[in-house]
């Protein structure tokens, strides 16, 4: 590398203290970052992106060189000297003068925009060139075909202009020669796919090289020579950085031993089979896999994910799951999986969702992560710092996380192409794939045709799957739905599964003994009645509700009931109250509990209790839902076997209210249309597994409504599937077959969700914009404190910052309030807005900045929206409207 007087003065960053770095080291630095990458964890993108692994490195370090080459113009360096004005007289002795200060329309043009233009200019290929447009997240929303469609100076006024365009030129001439290449007509035209893999990998190179605690900037006097880059600068740098290894599976085949060495027990029929077809595929896809509750579906997706990551090149997992409860509850499952493919090497894991800081086994994991000096020798999981950001968390090795972040992956949002990137790298594994609505399926689906692209295998598992949406799946993943095909007709429990272009199902094995479930619908007198004789013979009931409302009033009316040991659990609980529940529960009706310990319980929640908790109840009372839901929850009745369970309980009984009369908010959440189905279709007595596949097939198939009541149930339904499939247009990624070979990025992200983390949820969560807010009291000296049970809490003055102990203990005082104080969001953010403006202090902390507060008087109350709002140890969140008791 051989440069100019004044290209070594081109700024790149600046810093504190004057410190600055030139284009030319950070460049060198990025590209440094990208080598490494590529060697260390990302040499099958070539594949990927059709191309030989030469000319993928080659392209790939010729982007990081070149990234930042829109910083070569006057429009970039006027507003960097800003922040360093004593370098303008070096600009000046050297003989680059006229750099404005102001230019008009500057914030149109970013540096990456004028970046691409600049390689539009010098004939680098579209596609190329948007990836530089694109490195700050957000490709531009339409191609700029010349430099002259911007004001000509932003590149330099016209006596200055030909001395720009030779400083661009030159660093064109430098960075090609570093990357191994002659021209830009060498460089390969490239794929959308590729395109957006490229983008991510380029926007996590820059990232690392950008940090100044790994890569130091320059002092304000120091120019260097390009023969006094350090050698071993980015050897440095990644020692400081200490990124886990790749992992590597080697396991193509799985025995019974060594799934017993990983599970400590010996697979089932069905594990068997589904880990026998893996390895007998050649070129394995989307795996499918529906079987009865409690089956062990999840040991099976794990064999089988380690079989296709050997098979398909793929060095992480990601596992998503419906809610954060069920993601905290499989999270210390697959850790436990994770740390033996880790007894050689370190590896890294993540658990992606809001409040992941505060789950336990998540948080052990990060305080006992290695330390951080030479990793040689050492193994193990890590949690590193550099994954830890929503943007970068499906980039580590191993991720558990909350089905969204999949989702996101098919959203308009800035910085997604760090979400495929992270995902093109791992087996995918998604369970309960039964429980999103049809809004949530769209963004489900284009996720899969995406994964499909990137040669991503993928696992599906449910019990409850209907067979109208088993083939949109397949659909959405093999072929992208641009041509019709049928599954052949298969009895459950089954699997669904392609190889190659071709799509198979088989019947799966199954040689556990059925299950009888006698059902009975009746009232709450009824129900309240079965548990009275339940907690009197000592059985463990168990009763889920539809709203958390209706869960409170039901656990009131348990607690007066002699000998009940009431465990009331939903979502309107602080964090610290909701995981101590969580545990007393597992410890009660979990697998290991006995006799002893179930003896009178009665378990009351939401829809929380209905999913990937492994939870056992002698005796089951539920709301009416949609049969697949329904069918979900008995999958919680007479779970394990046991030979201690009370007298008159060996065989399942499950108590269906509200078939009377629907309830309004049930219909709400479930629609008119699917509880009249099920009611209809509901029989006295279900046989698991048999009875799982019709029952569900028969509420989903599009039946003819027998009266007024359900056809007007049926038009209201299918006005309401379409309404969601409409919006979820709005923010919905194009599909790869959209994506011609030669194309670029522009519009990709076209009317983008934005960047905003909460946005991004609500949006793919069908627009419904949660509140979160921390629950503290404000005494009447002014003072806050957590709440009375919270042993470790203290006073703290809202005008002092806490400190950082202090601040997480606080953060944790977290819910999200019930869906009626979103209806009129302004109204409630306005109002708490107003209750929290003394709070200066927790501005100051990383913790609390920015977080919404409920603050309650000492009675643990007070006043939100027109409703009389309460927090207590037993309920969790409650609240009264005004005129109601």
């Amino acid at each position: 590398m051989k440069l100019s007087r004044e290209m070594k003065l081109i700024i790149a960053k600046s810093g504190t203290e004057n410190k600055w770095l030139p284009l030319w080291m950070h460049a060198a630095d990025t590209a440094g970052v990208m080598s490494e990458l590529v060697h260390l964890r990302y040499s099958s993108l070539s594949e990927q992106c059709a191309m030989s692994f030469k000319d993928f490195k080659q392209t790939a370090i010729l982007l990081a060189y070149l990234h930042d080459i829109g910083k070569i113009t006057p429009l970039f360096q006027s507003q960097i000297l800003k922040a360093l004005p004593a370098r303008r007289s070096v600009f000046e002795h050297y003989g680059i003068h006229n750099i404005l200060e102001n230019f008009i329309n500057k914030e149109k043009s970013h540096h990456t925009k004028c970046g691409e233009a600049i390689l539009l200019e010098l004939g680098f290929p579209k596609g190329f060139s948007s990836v530089v447009g694109a490195h700050h997240g957000m490709p531009a929303e339409a191609l700029l075909h010349h430099i002259e469609n911007y004001p000509n100076h932003f590149f330099g006024m016209p006596a200055d202009r030909k001395l720009w365009k030779g400083l661009y030129e030159e660093w064109v001439r430098v960075s090609l020669k570093l990357a191994g290449f002659e021209d830009p007509s060498e460089v390969p035209i490239l794929s959308k796919g590729s395109e957006i893999l490229m983008s991510g990998l380029l926007i996590m190179s820059d990232w690392l090289a950008s940090n100044p605690e790994n890569f130091e900037l320059l002092d304000e006097d120091v120019i260097l020579s390009e023969d006094e880059y350090p050698p071993n600068r980015c050897q440095i740098a990644f020692e400081k950085l200490r990124l886990p290894e790749s992992w590597e599976s080697y396991q193509e085949r799985i025995g019974d031993g060594d799934f017993q060495k990983c599970f400590g027990f010996s697979m089932n029929p069905m594990q068997a089979e589904t880990i026998h077809t893996a390895e007998r595929c050649r070129e394995p896809g989307l795996f499918i896999l529906e079987a009865p509750m409690g089956t062990g579906k999840t040991e099976a997706a794990l064999a089988v994910a380690e079989i296709l990551a050997a098979k398909c090149h793929k060095t992480g997992l990601f596992f998503g799951l419906p809610t954060q409860a069920t993601a905290n509850s499989i999270f210390e499952r697959v850790v436990k999986w994770a740390q033996l493919q880790s007894q050689d090497m370190v590896h890294g894991i993540n658990l992606a969702h809001g409040n992941a800081e505060f789950q336990p086994a998540f948080l052990k994991l990060k305080k006992d992560s290695i330390p951080q000096t030479d990793i040689d020798g050492e193994s193990g999981l890590v949690v590193n710092s550099f994954f830890s950001g929503g943007k970068v968390s499906l980039l580590t090795d191993f991720v558990v996380a909350t089905v969204d972040r999949l989702l996101m992956s098919a959203l308009r949002k800035k910085h997604v192409m760090l979400l495929h990137l992270g995902l093109s790298q791992k087996v995918v594994i998604v369970d309960e794939c039964h429980a999103y609505d049809v809004y949530m399926n769209q963004y489900l689906d284009t996720a899969l045709a995406w994964l499909h692209e990137y040669h991503v295998p993928v696992i599906l598992l449910s019990a409850t799957l209907p067979s109208d949406r088993r083939k949109q799946l397949t659909e959405a993943y093999i072929n992208d739905r641009k041509k019709a095909f049928e599954l052949p007709e298969t009895d459950y429990p089954r699997l669904t599964y392609t190889d190659g272009d071709q799509v198979f199902t088989k019947t799966m094995p199954w040689k556990s003994a059925t299950r009888m479930v006698t059902v009975i619908c009746g009232d709450e007198n009824m129900a309240l009645e079965k548990m009275r004789d339940a907690v009197r013979s000592g059985a463990c009931v168990g009763v889920i509700c539809n709203t958390v409302v209706r869960a409170q009033h039901f656990a009131r009316q348990a607690r007066n009931v002699d000998g009940a040991k009431v465990i009331l659990y939903h979502a309107q609980y602080i964090i610290p109250d909701r995981m101590k529940r969580e545990n007393i529960l597992i410890e009660a009706v979990g697998k290991d509990s006995d006799a002893k310990i179930r003896e009178g319980v009665v378990v009351v929640g939401t829809q929380v209790l209905e999913q990937s908790l492994d939870i056992d109840f002698d005796i089951l009372i539920t709301d009416l839902c949609p049969m697949d839901l329904l069918l979900q929850r008995i999958g919680r009745l007479g779970r394990h076997i046991r030979t201690d369970r009370p007298l008159g309980y060996e065989t399942a009984e499950c108590i269906v209210l509200g078939t009377e009369e629907l309830d309004s908010s049930s219909k709400r959440i479930y629609t008119e249309w699917l509880l009249l189905r099920t009611r209809k279709l509901l029989p006295s007595h279900i046989t698991i597994p048999d009875d799982i596949d019709p029952l569900v097939y028969e509420t989903y198939r599009a039946a003819e409504p027998d009266n007024e009541e359900e056809k007007a149930a049926w038009t209201a339904y299918q006005v309401l599937l379409k309404d969601k499939q409409q919006r979820a247009k709005s923010y919905l990624m194009a599909r790869p077959r959209e994506s011609k070979r030669g194309g670029d990025l522009h519009g990709w992200l076209q009317n983008s969700a934005g960047d905003s983390e909460s946005s991004a949820l609500a949006t793919v969560r069908d627009g419904t914009f949660s509140i979160e807010v921390l629950v503290l009291i404000q005494y009447a000296d002014g003072m806050l404190g957590m709440l009375p049970w919270q042993t470790d809490g203290g006073r703290y003055s809202p005008a002092i910052c806490p400190s950082d102990d202090d601040g997480k203990r606080i953060a944790q005082q977290k819910l999200r309030l019930p869906a009626r104080f979103c209806y009129d969001i302004n109204r409630t953010v306005n109002e708490l807005e107003e209750m929290d403006q003394y709070l200066t202090g927790f501005e100051k902390s990383r913790w609390l900045k920015g977080q919404l507060v409920l603050l309650l008087n000492e009675s643990l109350s007070v006043k939100l929206c027109g409703a009389m709002v309460t927090y207590s140890q037993d309920d969790g969140l409650t609240y009264t409207k005004e005129g109601e008791t």
